[in-house]
């Protein structure tokens, strides 16, 4: 198949991957025309851009597809995942016409039926967490015991016989942000990828360059109100047991439009979000690998997050573990 190519520090060149006498045709689509409210878990895996299916004499592709727990048992989905158009006013597709939201609460915005109408709203209620997780944040003390209100996407993918790697993109939206800050009430979303690749974190791709799980604790999470950083870490530094973190300079750099309409902007007091981040990873040509994109509630059911995921490809050249924020 066609896949991304990039030559020494990443700039993508055209090629003839695939060896058919055409150079990087675009890759197919098959999101379009997808329903917010399917649960069907294929239907899902296309709004991440996964289209070619192994089969019908394919020897790579999606192999399989299933919403499950975080620790891989089988869920019932609901409201918790949708495959978003938009989400808000201003977070669009990077690629095709559908991207992936799991939520904590609902994964749904200010304009849709089933909107949360607030920050908290349960779903799925007590979980069993994946081995090793949740994930202790460096400097925030013991990790939470208990998880609440998980949901994941699990699928399982053959990768092409001329990919090294594959690669995502994700923006992580939560109802903590700043109040919570490293507190063990801090809600995660995770990759979990069977086989782990090196430096996995418990199977885990998906931190940032100081090994902190996808949450409030994240590094750049820099799009919120500024007003907030009256806030920051509050809850924290009443806890005798943790080490506040100093607030980041600058703080909120990028303001609160991202938020506008997503339900987190007009839900609760405060909230925040990241932008894009994108998640590279290697793989062995003609491998078969598992990813469980997993979110959930540490500690109780309050104060939901979302995940939005979309562009899933795979890569050409060698790919090594890594995630960080594209450029806006």
């Amino acid at each position: 198949m066609e896949v991304v190519t990039a030559q020494g520090g990443g700039t993508e060149a055209p090629a003839d991957e695939d060896c058919d006498g055409l150079v990087d045709e675009p890759a197919p689509t098959c999101d379009a025309g997808l329903d917010l409210n399917s649960v069907d878990a294929w239907d899902a895996a296309r709004a991440l851009d996964i289209c070619q299916t192994a089969g019908n004499g394919a020897s790579w592709g999606l192999v399989s597809a299933a919403y499950v727990r975080a620790d891989g048992t089988p869920a019932q989905p609901g409201a918790n995942v949708g495959l978003l158009a938009t989400f808000g006013d201003n977070l669009v597709p990077h690629s095709g016409e559908r991207m992936l939201g799991l939520s904590s609460g609902h994964a749904r915005d200010v304009y849709d039926v089933e909107g949360c109408g607030g920050n908290s709203c349960s779903t799925t209620g007590a979980g069993v967490p994946p081995a090793g997780f949740p994930q202790a944040v460096p400097g925030c003390g013991e990790p939470p015991t208990q998880m609440r209100d998980d949901i994941a996407l699990e699928v399982a993918l053959r990768a092409p016989s001329n990919a090294s790697g594959y690669a995502f993109d994700f923006v992580f939206f939560s109802f903590e942000y700043p109040e919570f800050v490293c507190t063990p009430f801090n809600d995660q979303f995770v990759v979990v990828a069977t086989p782990p690749p090196a430096n996995a974190i418990n199977g885990n791709i998906v931190f940032d360059n100081a090994a902190n799980p996808v949450s409030v604790n994240l590094g750049f999470f820099g799009h919120c109100d500024p007003l907030t950083i009256e806030d920051w870490a509050k809850i924290c530094n009443v806890l005798s047991n943790t080490q506040c973190p100093p607030s980041p300079s600058p703080y909120c750099p990028f303001g609160a439009a991202l938020l506008t309409g997503t339900g987190f902007d007009v839900w609760g007091p405060s909230a925040g979000s990241t932008g894009w981040f994108g998640t590279t990873a290697p793989v062995e040509p003609g491998e078969l690998v598992t990813l469980r994109f997993a979110i959930w509630d540490s500690s109780d059911s309050s104060l939901d997050s979302t995940v939005v995921a979309d562009h899933f490809r795979w890569l050409a050249t060698p790919a090594s573990l890594g995630t960080a924020p594209i450029p806006e």
